[in-house]
């Protein structure tokens, strides 16, 4: 009788370790599309959630809170929740991209406004400054609908997007907007774009393993993305 309770009891401090780990430290995403240059459907990544403050869970009672701070870096991987859906974070999907830039970098659009330049590589080509916390940035018909959206999303503030090239908040027209947070351009096969600091779950830093559902059972295993790094 105490051989078993002295195995029950390890069993159940393994799982509590287990669950603590995975909710502090580090923890799992299924890649479910090729959501980075790296990355393949089917891939199991680790995250480290610490690595931008620890991000408490159960928002959905008691609103977002990180304990700690700390700021990706470009190139590196990173687990967010779908910025582009509404409702508490912790219900949203989970994407993988990699960070293209940081907030005060300015990243270039063509003149048609429809694909990001490596940078300033024609002379019309239109800046996009990345928001950064306490930034104003001024208003162009060519960042006004990605403005719009940012701010209705992420921030609160209900302007209106005026014939796609402009801004009006209180029936006045708009200069310049400010930010409360920072932001993240990220890319992945989903497209992705601007992604709040306050959707930031953690770096990814590792593929565990990877399957290909395509595949029959006992051949899905991918053998060459066993602990690949990131």
């Amino acid at each position: 009788m105490r051989r078993t309770l002295t195995i029950l009891s390890l069993l159940l401090t393994a799982l509590l370790l287990a669950v603590v780990v995975r909710c502090l430290f580090v923890t799992q995403y299924r890649v479910t599309d090729t959501d980075g240059d790296a990355l393949r459907a089917g891939d199991r990544v680790l995250v480290n959630r610490m690595a931008y403050g620890w991000r408490v869970p159960g928002e959905r009672w008691w609103g977002y809170c990180r304990v700690g701070s700390g700021q990706p870096a470009r190139g590196e991987y990173v687990a967010f929740y779908d910025p582009s859906l509404y409702g508490p974070a912790d219900r949203r999907p989970v994407r993988v991209g990699r960070v293209v830039a940081v907030p005060g970098d300015t990243l270039w659009l063509d003149a048609r406004r429809r694909a990001l330049l490596p940078g300033r590589t024609t002379a019309d080509a239109r800046p996009i400054p990345v928001p950064a916390t306490g930034s104003r940035i001024g208003v162009t018909p060519w960042n006004a609908r990605l403005l719009w959206n940012t701010l209705r999303r992420h921030e609160g503030i209900h302007v209106v997007l005026v014939s796609d090239t402009a801004l009006r908040f209180d029936s006045h027209r708009l200069d310049s907007v400010g930010f409360q947070q920072d932001y993240y351009w990220l890319s992945g096969s989903l497209g992705y774009g601007l992604v709040p600091a306050s959707a930031l779950v953690g770096r990814a830093f590792c593929v565990s393993y990877s399957l290909d559902d395509s595949l029959r059972v006992g051949r899905r295993f991918r053998a060459d993305r066993f602990f690949l790094p990131l």
